[in-house]
């Protein structure tokens, strides 16, 4: 049988209280018996402390890992200085409940590699809506056999392989999604910009930043798309000249109201006050 020998920190420490406890820990005195004895505070932030300050105790980091308090072990997680191997483990051992959130707060490369193929939509998801992902594990998860995890991803992949790879994907949310990822190439917005769906065109007028992609659409035969093209401010003066002589009178009306002090071409005998007053009210 193993024994401890007590150190005279050991003492020391058993002698405080509960808030003396949590007043050395937020001192910063990290002892080994101070954090063990922070382990068990009744006050969750006071044990999320301990077990975060406890990280250089291969003993307390391990009880910290082990510990009935959720918010504890992931405080650990999100420490910078717990070894590597620690959130590895979690993502190979832990429950999904439990990987899922190490998969929205990991720092480890090699753990999120193993989270990306993860059995669990639900973790594979909470990895892809991360915004921080390296080209490789962005592939993966733009080409994941499930429909929801692409979805996730599309709205922020930064690689243009992986976007390529979504602007081809058969589930139409998919797409929706990846309408609104601000870092779209002009190539792949132009493609989305092509598709026979208004909804995606509509989309694409609202959200894109191209100019080239809103000159396009400003002779799109969805009124709708013309009409998110008149109010994107993306918009050059150029194209919106063209526009001034669109034939719906709504847009017209919306180009005068947000051109109007560059553009002299609008017809302003077809854009009625009543028809401004509706635009500017919008």
């Amino acid at each position: 049988m193993t024994t401890h020998a007590f150190t005279l920190d050991d003492v020391l420490v058993a002698m405080l209280s509960p808030d003396g406890v949590a007043e050395q820990l937020e001192q910063g005195h990290a002892s080994r018996a101070l954090c063990w004895a922070g382990l068990d505070h009744d006050d969750s932030a006071v044990r999320c402390l301990a077990a975060q300050q406890g990280v250089g105790f291969p003993d307390v980091l391990a009880a910290s890992m082990q510990h009935g308090d959720v918010r504890v072990r992931m405080a650990v997680l999100e420490h910078p200085d717990t070894p590597d191997i620690v959130p590895v483990r979690v993502a190979l051992d832990a429950t999904a409940d439990i990987r899922k959130e190490l998969a929205t707060r990991t720092k480890s490369p090699s753990a999120m590699e193993l989270l990306g193929r993860d059995a669990s939509m639900r973790v594979r998801v909470a990895l892809a809506r991360r915004m921080d992902h390296d080209d490789e594990l962005t592939m993966r998860l733009a080409t994941d056999p499930h429909p929801k995890v692409r979805a996730a991803i599309a709205r922020s992949a930064r690689p243009v392989a992986a976007q390529r790879a979504l602007v081809n994907d058969p589930q139409h949310f998919v797409l929706i999604a990846l309408v609104r990822n601000p870092n779209l190439t002009v190539d792949v917005t132009m493609a989305l910009a092509q598709r026979p769906e208004n909804v995606l065109r509509r989309g694409v007028a609202r959200h894109t930043q191209h100019p080239e992609v809103l000159d396009a659409l400003a002779h799109d035969p969805d009124r709708e798309v013309r009409i998110g093209v008149a109010r994107n401010p993306s918009t050059t003066v150029a194209t919106a000249a063209t526009m001034a002589h669109d034939r719906s009178s709504y847009v017209r009306a919306i180009i005068a109201h947000r051109h109007g002090d560059t553009l002299t071409s609008c017809d302003s005998a077809e854009v009625t006050p009543l028809v401004l007053m509706r635009v500017a009210s919008v």
